[in-house]
């Protein structure tokens, strides 16, 4: 039978399992699943999903203010009425004026 032979841990093979060893570390902390690169994009997407948050909240300000206007505020309602719905009182005449586009000379041969 053979014997095996015992390899003494050398430095040098120390220091090169050591190296493979942080760079194996590096990577994973990189790349990995809870790595920075993961941990970045993660916080990309909070920030988008605060602004149009944001935004929402704004445009919900927006339009609960343009609802109370419209029960509270009969004049308004009487404008959005005329000039989105075109409805008249009785007894009024509507007339709608219908702008001509300006006609371009044509070159003649």
């Amino acid at each position: 039978m053979a014997r095996r032979t015992q390899q003494k841990l050398t430095p040098q093979l120390v220091i090169k399992l050591l190296v493979l060893l942080i760079i194996i570390a590096v990577v994973s902390l990189i790349l990995g699943d809870y790595g920075f690169y993961t941990y970045y994009k993660t916080l990309q997407q909070e920030k988008a999903a605060r602004q149009e948050q944001e935004y929402l909240r704004a445009l919900e300000q927006e339009k609960a203010s343009e609802r109370d206007r419209l029960e509270n505020d009969l004049q308004y309602l009487e404008k959005i009425a005329r000039e989105k719905y075109r409805m008249s009182e009785k007894g009024e005449i509507v007339y709608r004026v219908i702008e001509k586009k300006p006609v371009k000379p044509q070159d003649k041969p």
